[in-house]
């Protein structure tokens, strides 16, 4: 699940707010919110008359119970004070960006769903856990498909009544979730990692329902003493703690005096996995969670998970995070994703979002990776907006053969582009292919029953006006890294193969930071490299090596190799466990040994990048340096040469050195 990506570019861009005329409506009505300037809409044609806000809160404002404020994808910078009985809907996440709080105020019913919300002082000048992201100060709330990102509580409620959150993405925050005196509080299907101080937490009376989360890297920062981790419970409350993952956090479950029900966790790889008054349960799994592409943020399931069929039929929620229904297979699932296997062996291989003609040019291309033909009749496909069942194109055929591709056009396809005869073309029985794909829209391929996944599209971004995404590699599937923008001299092949230029000189690559001295020695060592090119650089075959060993370079969890100009890249220990949150559109590679070199030194080592022909592409920094502490690593100040006087320590942030900007 994988969200945080576009975050800066986005938020890059601001947009101010005059106050709209209010408008008389009658009850229940949707009140639109005007696009904001980084926004798209997803069906411009059904925007033609409608009246619009420009500001959300005045929308609010304008609006009475039972109403629906609509907000298109962008950036709007304003703070929200809910209003009983209104809907408040956006985009989704990463789609529509708010820069500011929400507050529910003794409101008996209220809906905040679809949005990313981001702390502004964060924004603005860098610090986070200034505000709290959402408060519910007394009260009802119904919180669903939201993000919160840097606030010292995300979603804080106190005091509260029923609080329901589902399918919530929190990270970055002191605490994700934390319950106060709160008597409903529910939350399932959240992602949340990298809390500084806790995940979940409850306290001082608090009942809860905690079911089917995924918790990542929590708790680092936080004091030992008291709820710190990816999920304490404090006194006086009843919490039901069941179908949970918690991994790599630094306490996994923690209860304090708590009177609570928890079973059918998986909890791992944490540094304490149970602490104070909390236990294992007969019904606990404990091993490693085999996410998808941890790498890359994605913390899906694969099908050998422990997770995968290990959960309780008691504690449970009916959907998961991606609205797939529960159960998928023999058992429910712990965390927030149900694995689904479909016995199609499709993909989805080239999204066109962004065409010159909106109205007639968007498509998605579909490949055929199987030993058997498939029919596409009667596929779902969906873009998170609206759901299509796929159909003939124009009379012709929904086969499709092995190895080959088919393209699903919108049902108003003009010839926008040249598409061979004997490609199968399909599109769909609506008026539109999903509702309108935006660059910021995921895309799903379902079975016929609408639940069950083929394949998905799950990293979308704007490549340009008439530019396709297209997928590098058909064995790494749908990872972060392995989607670029189309360099076809036409801006894109739907129902052929893309077209993507050879690999630039990796004599030209940088290693511009070094942890050699990690928090955990075993599994945090790490290299990051850059691309000061003008052209993408594959690192595959290239060599590794330190003062006792050299490795060659593979994808790390099945992810892409290419390194893309002006980007930042990581060479991982291979038995790298989480000890850093990486940005989903880092790519990462890792080594073919045991460890990098035969592992990294904190003083006298050096280590060297060679080309796969065995010259030397870059030397780096390591080199009778002595690093200030644990957890610090060795940089350079401006990524251009390799001296004494241009390397300093640093707290590695992730993208860049520290010390650029």
């Amino acid at each position: 699940m994988p969200r945080s990506s576009s975050l800066v570019l986005l938020l890059s861009i601001g947009c101010t707010a005059e106050m709209a005329e209010l408008v008389d409506h009658p009850a229940p009505s949707t009140l639109q919110v005007q696009l904001a300037a980084d926004g798209e809409w997803d069906d411009p044609d059904s925007m033609h008359g409608a009246a619009l806000f420009t500001s959300i809160q005045t929308a609010i404002d304008a609006a009475t119970a039972g109403d629906t404020v609509t907000v298109p994808s962008g950036t709007y910078v304003e703070d929200l004070l809910m209003k009983e009985g209104v809907i408040v809907d956006g985009a989704g996440q990463n789609e529509t960006y708010l820069v500011g709080t929400v507050t529910f105020s003794g409101l008996s019913d209220a809906t905040l769903s679809g949005m990313t919300l981001v702390d502004y002082t964060w924004l603005a000048t860098g610090t986070a856990y200034s505000d709290d992201g959402i408060l519910i100060d007394g009260g009802n709330a119904t919180i669903s498909d939201v993000g919160a990102f840097y606030f010292e509580t995300a979603i804080f409620a106190d005091t509260a009544g029923d609080v329901v959150i589902d399918d919530a993405t929190l990270a970055y925050n002191w605490y994700g979730v934390y319950g106060e005196a709160t008597t409903g509080l529910q939350v399932s299907n959240a992602l949340v990692y990298s809390s500084g101080a806790g995940g979940i937490a409850t306290n001082d009376g608090t009942s809860a329902s905690i079911v089917h989360n995924t918790l990542i890297s929590n708790g680092f920062s936080g004091t030992t003493a008291y709820l710190t981790g990816a999920i304490s419970m404090g006194t006086g409350g009843t919490e039901i703690i069941a179908n949970n993952i918690l991994v790599s956090n630094y306490y996994g479950l923690n209860c304090l005096s708590c009177s609570s029900t928890w079973s059918h966790n998986l909890i791992w790889g944490n540094i304490s996995d149970y602490v104070s008054d909390a236990s294992a349960a007969s019904t606990d799994v404990s091993e490693d969670p085999q996410f998808t592409n941890a790498s890359e943020a994605d913390f899906t399931l694969t099908e050998t998970s422990g997770a995968v069929d290990s959960g309780s039929d008691v504690y449970t929620v009916a959907t998961d995070a991606d609205g797939e229904a529960r159960p998928q297979g023999d058992g429910y699932d712990m965390g927030f994703d149900e694995y689904a296997a479909s016995a199609l062996e499709l993909q989805i291989t080239e999204v066109m979002a962004n065409p010159s003609t909106e109205s007639t040019g968007e498509f998605v291309e579909i490949y055929n990776a199987g030993l058997r033909q498939a029919d596409l009749a009667d596929l779902v496909l969906t873009d998170g907006d609206d759901v299509d069942t796929l159909t003939a194109f124009d009379g012709g055929a929904t086969l499709l053969a092995p190895g080959e591709y088919a393209v699903v056009v919108d049902s108003d396809y003009a010839s926008n582009y040249t598409i061979e005869s004997d490609v199968t073309v399909v599109t769909t029985t609506d008026t539109n292919l999903g509702n309108g794909l935006t660059t910021s829209d995921g895309v799903t391929l379902y079975e016929s029953d609408a639940t069950t996944v083929i394949s998905t599209f799950s990293h979308a971004k704007d490549p340009g006006d008439g530019v396709s995404l297209e997928m590098i590699s058909l064995d790494n599937g749908d990872a972060s890294g392995n989607w670029r923008a189309s360099a076809c001299d036409s801006g894109s092949s739907p129902g052929a193969a893309h077209c993507f230029p050879d690999s630039g000189d990796p004599a030209e690559l940088i290693i511009t930071e070094v942890m050699s001295n990690a928090y955990t020695e075993r599994t945090g060592e790490y290299v990051e490299i850059y691309n000061p090119t003008e052209t993408e650089i594959d690192l595959a075959g290239l060599t590794i090596a330190d003062s006792g060993s050299s490795d060659t370079l593979v994808a790390y969890g099945g992810g892409s190799t290419l390194l893309g100009p002006g980007d930042h890249g990581l060479i991982l220990d291979p038995n790298f466990e989480w000890d850093y949150y990486l940005p989903t559109d880092i790519v990462a590679v890792t080594t073919e040994d045991q460890t990098i070199g035969d592992g990294l030194h904190a003083t006298n080592d050096t280590v060297t990048l060679y080309n796969t022909d065995g010259t030397t592409a870059t030397i780096t920094l390591v080199d009778s340096v002595d690093l200030a502490a644990d957890v610090y690593t060795l940089e350079l100040a401006d990524q251009v040469r390799d001296e004494a006087g241009n390397r300093l320590d640093g707290d590695w942030d992730g993208v860049s050195s520290s010390f650029v900007i």
